[in-house]
């Protein structure tokens, strides 16, 4: 139950929240820098991601992975080319993609090790 208020005394307003800040007109000198290394550096840095994930298919190797679903080996079906969208840039490879005759599921277990979908965005992009 509320307080009975005598007829003198108003109820107390709340404080106003904070204004909120708003974006600046330009850019500070310091987001100015970063972007100017990144745009210098982003070569060399898509280029040496690019080398990571080939070091990752000759982990996984070519050996063909068994199927989830009925535990059978599965058969290559074919190899294509797949790009996905990084923090530094496209990257592209050639996946080979597994197809199990009985059940008809596929693969890619060089995309699974990598939790990467082809076409779409990496996950770190996504959160930035």
């Amino acid at each position: 139950m509320a307080p009975k208020l005598s007829p003198r005394s108003t109820p107390v307003e709340p404080p106003a929240p904070p204004a909120r800040p708003g974006l600046a007109d330009q850019p500070s000198r310091f987001m100015q820098l970063e972007r100017a290394v990144e745009q210098e550096f982003r070569p060399q840095i898509l280029a040496a991601l690019q080398r990571q994930v080939y070091g990752v298919a000759e982990e996984v190797g070519s050996q063909a992975p068994d199927c989830p679903q009925c535990g059978r080996p599965m058969g290559h079906h074919d190899t294509r080319s797949v790009t996905w969208l990084a923090r530094w840039g496209r990257l592209q490879v050639s996946a080979p993609r597994y197809r199990c005759a009985a059940c008809k599921r596929e693969r890619r277990p060089w995309l699974e090790v990598l939790g990467v979908e082809p076409g779409r965005i990496c996950g770190s992009l996504a959160r930035l």
